[in-house]
């Protein structure tokens, strides 16, 4: 099938398109076509900033031991340059595939729209950065880390006195 006649079908009513920086959504009421974010930055930086903290507020409370910390820091610093790399090709891909929304939105997306091949590029972009995603992956791997420094951060167990040692887990 041919592009234009894929165009002369008529078009699924109520379409909405949001493309922003950060996610782009496709949807009407009853069909979600696509929803994917972008590359959640986070620096080296950033990380041993809070970690530092971290260790220096549990230091800080008498009754709790800190532990994993000799290894947590050294796969967080062995894992970044992966990271990074996924954000350069998630955000490539998101590039991509906020081009191929803009054509979309223009001719809207018709009845038998599996037919379309401008839909089914974007759908296999959304599905590359997806993959970044997984819990496996350096990005996801380097995130979770990130995640357990700020979720120990706001827990704050060292404030229980019933805690007596709390570890960072290297998954």
């Amino acid at each position: 099938m041919t592009r234009e006649e894929y165009l002369r079908r008529p078009l699924i009513e109520g379409v909405v398109y949001n493309v922003d920086i950060d996610e782009i959504q496709i949807w009407n009421d009853t069909t979600l076509f696509i929803q994917i974010h972008n590359c959640r930055k986070v620096t080296l930086q950033e990380v041993q900033a809070h970690f530092r903290q971290l260790q220096y507020e549990a230091k800080a409370s008498e009754n709790v031991k800190l532990k994993g910390t000799t290894k947590f820091m050294p796969a967080v610093r062995e894992l970044y340059p992966a990271y990074r790399a996924s954000c350069e090709d998630i955000e490539r891909l998101f590039a991509e595939l906020t081009e191929l929304v803009q054509r979309i939105k223009l001719d809207g997306i018709h009845y038998g729209c599996s037919d379309d091949e401008l839909l089914e590029a974007a759908t296999q972009r959304q599905n590359e950065i997806s993959k970044y995603y997984w819990r496996s992956s350096a990005y996801s791997r380097f995130l979770s880390y990130d995640k357990c420094i700020r979720n120990a951060m706001l827990d704050k167990p060292w404030e229980d006195e019933k805690t007596v040692n709390y570890t960072l887990t290297i998954a």
